[in-house]
């Protein structure tokens, strides 16, 4: 709910405008913000400054040719982007991938999806003074990045999934090395827990902000992951960095190979990706 504006020219409300090209912002987004101190009373959000004409662009090739501009939408998570756009067009077009590919993809998918808690999670301990648990997770996130290479031969914009499958199969030995990053990982979450779990100032910036009511947490969520918590927690991350990881590793016993045509494996344009996964 909005907060009205006082008609009393000495309230102490004060009315700033916030972007669009803010250094804490991540992202080109205008706020109207209304203040109350430190605290924020009402903002109004003003997005579109970032808009990049992909819709536009994708009119000019075809369904594959879009991939690489999935990847660019959120490079904290360009799997997931290419997991997303790939299941639509296959269910507009009444396609089915093998059940190889779809445990490959979600694999792909929750790789990606710790990445880009690493990613958010880490900048905002940074940004109120925790520098140290942000540099932490930022090497998290590079052991995550070795596997997405071995996989798709990239780092950030992958370009892996392809409709009806994926670019390649995994390569040798990768739940092992699956299962050696996650631990590494988990490794490294707990040395952050130790971190920012009794840093007071950690605490008393972030404990029960942005906490919502639990039928809005609820209108707001997607049907599959419909949050019911009514408050926030300064060590929510923890515990969704962890069920990340598990779920990783669930994933981790796919079904056997079969034939190579059973993945519908298509060619890539950019050499640089076999180059890179020789390598690993």
């Amino acid at each position: 709910m909005s907060a009205p504006m006082p008609d009393d020219p000495t309230s102490e409300i004060m009315e700033i405008q916030m972007g669009p090209s803010h250094p804490a912002s991540h992202g080109t987004i205008k706020f109207n913000l209304r203040l109350d101190g430190e605290t924020i009373a009402d903002v109004d959000v003003e997005i579109g400054y970032l808009h990049r004409g992909f819709e536009k662009m994708c009119e000019q090739g075809t369904w594959n040719h879009v991939f690489p501009y999935a990847d660019r939408l959120n490079y904290a998570s360009p799997l997931l982007n290419n997991v997303g756009f790939a299941l639509a067009v296959e269910k507009l077009a009444g396609v089915t991938a093998p059940e190889r590919c779809q445990y490959i993809r979600v694999i792909a998918g929750e790789i990606s999806r710790i990445t880009d808690h690493l990613t958010c999670l880490g900048m905002a301990a940074s940004e109120i003074g925790a520098i140290s648990a942000g540099f932490l997770m930022i090497e998290a996130r590079e052991f995550l990045y070795d596997l997405v290479e071995a996989l798709t031969g990239a780092r950030l914009t992958v370009t892996y999934c392809r409709l009806g499958g994926v670019m390649c199969d995994l390569p040798a030995g990768f739940a092992e090395r699956t299962r050696d990053a996650l631990r590494r990982v988990e490794a490294v979450v707990a040395d952050c827990e130790r971190l920012l779990s009794r840093n007071r100032i950690f605490v008393d910036r972030m404990a029960g902000i942005g906490a919502i009511s639990r039928d809005d947490a609820v209108s707001w969520s997607p049907p599959a992951r419909a949050a019911t918590t009514t408050t926030a927690s300064p060590c929510a991350w923890r515990r969704s960095s962890r069920a990340s990881a598990s779920s990783a590793r669930r994933w981790t016993r796919f079904p056997p190979a079969r034939s190579r045509s059973a993945i519908r494996v298509t060619s890539c344009p950019r050499s640089r990706r076999s180059t890179a996964r020789s390598r690993a």
